[in-house]
């Protein structure tokens, strides 16, 4: 944390952490790519996680190693492992304020977010690819590489 309280973590590998339930991975993997387009380096799992090795630790970095995690909600229940992942992410936004930790609703999501509902959230239940929410998302994440 810098002087002024603000979070930075010029090393940091990605901007940001994907965390999502496996039934929304198609949604998550659009708007995976569509920040990538934007020259955002995002981790998803699905791209860096390596056949055959233990993939615990791997999430575990990029979760610390990260600028912002994204927490992708859909229809029903978060998945324990998502669940996790969004535990990790609050427990560090307690200790780094300025990390952001940005609920994104995809279609089918219930706004009833437990703690993750005194966030701000990014809304694209009604058009995944809505220009106006990706732009927001877009700024707020690279705001993050000041």
């Amino acid at each position: 944390m810098s002087e002024d309280g603000r979070f930075r973590n010029a090393g940091a590998r990605y901007d940001a952490f994907l965390s999502y339930h496996w039934r929304d991975r198609a949604q998550v993997e659009d708007l995976a790519r569509a920040l990538g387009d934007r020259g955002l380096h995002v981790f998803l799992d699905r791209w860096y996680l390596t056949p055959g090795l233990p993939w615990p630790q791997r999430l575990e970095t990029a979760l610390r190693d990260c600028r912002a995690v994204v927490v992708c909600v859909g229809a029903g229940e978060m998945g324990p492992w998502q669940q996790r992942e969004a535990y990790v992410a609050l427990e560090r936004q307690g200790r780094e304020r300025a990390l952001p930790v940005i609920p994104v609703l995809l279609p089918g999501a219930e706004p009833a977010l437990r703690f993750l509902g005194q966030l701000t959230w990014v809304d694209l239940r009604a058009a995944p690819g809505d220009a106006a929410a990706l732009a927001m998302l877009n700024l707020t994440l690279r705001k993050l590489r000041l």
